[in-house]
């Protein structure tokens, strides 16, 4: 059987998980993940984007994607894994810390595979190429068709090279744009502080400076953000810019209607209704896939509303939005960033960049703290058929189905201690939802 092309099943907007990590929110457990995941599902999304260098996101959407939010909504009861996409990363383990190795991919993985509460991956990237070595990449490539073959990845696993006529001459199907707003930088309040008070982000202060004075002066003489700005102008850009390296996969609207036709030919007792990216679905003119990263609910509905705006206009000609964008970008870019700031891209990596990891491969104490992991998960995750969330007439705000597990519940698979959690272990690192009561 022939393997499907990227560019015929990704849908055209995806959920970036950036967010849940504490580089962008000091505790991206109290943005209410699990909402988040489950509103995008429900709207449409059916690609997830993440990396295990975003901190917990991984576990974090693995929990969301499996919460009872997602479970027991009724717009969801028929949804399958098959019916979205997981693309993940490997080879950045931190700011400094790279492994392209065979046995560190193959190990990163099979982690997210635990960590995202699944037995495979739709897509693996690797991540930030150009802090290693062509060679490192290659092998880290090898590798990753390994796995592919082997089917762990079920689609393909390439990163884009270059500028995109390089990257599509070399083979790439698809590449994806991500952080439309510079990681933060074009915001109306700024770089996101998150646990370093913004201190992590690459950007020269100069040009922080400038994007500053832009977003005055959109305030000042538009009384728009600068956000809303730049998003509709990135995103109305790669549409088109990217069609060449783009996707034909579902919109929003289309995967929703699968589950509506789905759940409609269930009750009629009727046939199975195929997935989007299944091979009977019709084609569509190919445009640049885009990857969202949002904080909140109304994010993403604001997000979302945009991209559906621009998605109807785009066949019109004209367009009042869309000169009104142009016009102001236009401006920013002349009269605000002038051609030193323009199109400016920061050392990626600095010039004194080293990477700290010294010994590569995965060392037995990064074995050890997996395993630990994995028990921990799989000794919670037994507790579900033993301890059920209990009648709503306990005054508590938790959800029906939600696994509630106190303190003394827990019993440590590594010390055997009952209460507590090993160091470095949490019941929020586990793999399924917690609640603990006082």
């Amino acid at each position: 059987m022939s393997r499907q092309k990227l560019s015929d099943i990704l849908p055209t907007l995806a959920f970036g998980t950036a967010t849940f990590n504490q580089q962008f929110n000091a505790d991206p457990y109290a943005l209410r993940p699990n909402d988040i995941v489950a509103k995008a599902l429900e709207s449409g999304i059916r690609a997830f984007d993440t990396s295990p260098y975003y901190g917990p996101a991984e576990t974090i959407l693995g929990n969301a994607l499996h919460s009872p939010l997602v479970r027991s909504s009724s717009t969801l009861r028929h949804l399958k894994r098959s019916d979205y996409f997981i693309l993940t990363k490997c080879g950045r383990i931190r700011g400094n810390e790279f492994d392209y190795s065979d046995s560190w991919v193959r190990f990163s993985a099979k982690r997210s595979c635990r960590r995202l509460r699944t037995t495979y991956l739709d897509v693996v990237y690797l991540h930030d190429i150009e802090f290693v070595s062509p060679q490192q990449v290659v092998s880290a490539i090898r590798t990753l068709r390994a796995l592919r073959d082997e089917g762990l990845v079920s689609v393909q696993n390439q990163k884009a090279l270059g500028v995109l006529r390089r990257v599509i001459d070399s083979g790439v199907d698809v590449v994806t744009n991500s952080s439309p707003l510079g990681m933060g930088l074009c915001r109306s309040a700024g770089v996101p502080l998150g646990e370093t008070d913004g201190a992590w982000h690459p950007a020269p202060d100069a040009l922080k400076s400038k994007c500053k004075e832009a977003a005055d002066w959109i305030k000042e003489e538009h009384k728009e953000k600068l956000e809303d700005i730049a998003l509709r102008w990135a995103m109305e850009s790669w549409l088109t810019n990217g069609a060449e390296a783009g996707t034909r996969g579902p919109g929003p609207e289309e995967a929703t209607a699968v589950l509506e036709q789905r759940a409609q030919a269930a009750d009629e007792g009727g046939r199975d209704v195929v997935s989007t990216h299944g091979e009977q679905a019709p084609q569509r003119q190919r445009v640049g896939m885009f990857v969202m990263g949002v904080s909140k609910v109304s994010e993403l509905e604001h997000t979302m509303a945009i991209h559906r705006s621009i998605i109807t206009a785009q066949d019109k000609p004209q367009d009042s939005r869309r000169e009104h964008i142009e016009q102001v970008t236009r401006h920013i870019r002349e009269h605000i960033l002038g051609p030193k700031w323009t199109d400016f891209s920061w050392d990626s990596p600095d010039p004194g960049f080293t990477n700290t990891r010294k010994t590569f491969g995965v060392s037995e104490l990064e074995q050890a703290e997996e395993d630990a992991d994995a028990e921990i998960a799989a000794a919670m995750n037994d507790m579900m058929g033993v301890r059920q969330d209990p009648s709503s007439s306990s005054g508590s705000d938790i959800e029906p189905g939600t696994i509630v597990v106190t303190e003394e519940d827990l019993v440590c698979p590594v010390t055997g201690m009952k209460g507590k959690m090993p160091s470095g272990h949490s019941a929020k690192s586990s793999s399924i939802e917690v609640k603990e009561l006082s």
